[in-house]
């Protein structure tokens, strides 16, 4: 089954007849790994907005290619190519209300952050610690 989400990263698993490509890339770390039926292709790490793995497997060329389609919602989508020829894309977010409700999150947090900083701070001036 393919999913997103903060903790677990992204999952997407396509199936070509008997066999099953499966893309993991972690939200975190940026790592991106790879498998063909379970075995593991790739596993690397990747800070930039797209990658490309190339591989042959039962006298097939196979190609995944992950593309950040908006950053800020953290959208990713993952094509996987059999001999040129699409056998699966699929594009998940890990913010489901897209730029707004990311704003929302990200300013929310910062005004708390700043609240605590500053709570710390003069906490630390008042009881001179």
């Amino acid at each position: 089954m393919s999913s997103a989400g903060i903790v677990n990263g992204y999952l997407y698993n396509f199936t070509d007849g008997n066999d099953i490509i499966t893309m993991k890339a972690s939200a975190w770390t940026g790592t991106e790994s790879i498998f063909f039926n379970d075995e593991l292709i790739s596993k690397k790490k990747k800070y930039g907005f797209s990658s490309r793995y190339k591989f042959a497997r039962n006298d097939h060329n196979y190609e995944v290619n992950i593309n950040v389609t908006s950053p800020f919602a953290g959208r990713v989508e993952c094509l996987v190519l059999k001999d040129d020829h699409v056998i699966g894309r699929e594009e998940k977010g890990l913010y489901s209300g897209g730029v707004t409700n990311f704003l929302i999150i990200l300013l929310t947090s910062l005004c708390i952050g700043l609240v605590a900083g500053y709570g710390v701070g003069w906490m630390i001036e008042y009881f001179n610690l």
